[in-house]
């Protein structure tokens, strides 16, 4: 039976940016356009560390409900095969151990990445803490106006000035 293919729009937007935002601090780590320059040593393996990221964070190629990027959506990116994306990261740990620049470059932008989650995590339920505080605020000057209305019904009417 003929099943044909779901075309798939590719990663969600926000994911896309995130993949853009990651080739920009890595060309600029690097020193040089990561995507660029075919199959020379130092370009590839700079592929090897951006793959790893992606894959680090957004669980490459594993089916989940959320944070979802496939293999061909990377590969789509970079503009090789998904294949190549499936040799970049399982070459990354060789990688590492002969070279520990690499390793160093995708430890601290993994770590810049993964620290904007957890910020934007935290931001968010500052922000709800700060709406329930506001909330309290607003009820509590609510009674205290009420309060003062009253007094002063009060005042008037008794013909107290």
């Amino acid at each position: 039976m003929f099943r044909p293919k779901l075309k798939k729009e590719g990663p969600s937007p926000h994911i896309h940016k995130d993949m853009e935002r990651i080739h920009l601090i890595l060309n600029f780590e690097f020193g040089f356009d990561i995507l660029e320059g075919g199959k020379k040593r130092k370009y590839v393996d700079a592929r090897r560390v951006f793959v790893q990221i992606l894959q680090k964070k957004y669980n490459i190629g594993k089916i989940t409900t959320v944070k979802s990027l496939t293999l061909t959506d990377v590969a789509n990116y970079i503009g090789i095969t998904h294949a190549s994306v499936i040799n970049l990261l399982r070459n990354f740990d060789v990688l590492c151990s002969w070279d520990s620049k690499y390793k160093k470059i995708y430890e601290d932008v993994l770590s810049r990445v993964s620290d904007d989650v957890i910020k934007q995590e935290g931001l968010l339920a500052r922000k709800q803490e700060l709406l329930t505080e506001l909330e309290f605020i607003n009820e509590h000057l609510n009674i205290l106006k009420n309060e003062e209305e009253d007094k002063n019904k009060n005042f008037y009417f008794k013909g107290e000035f």
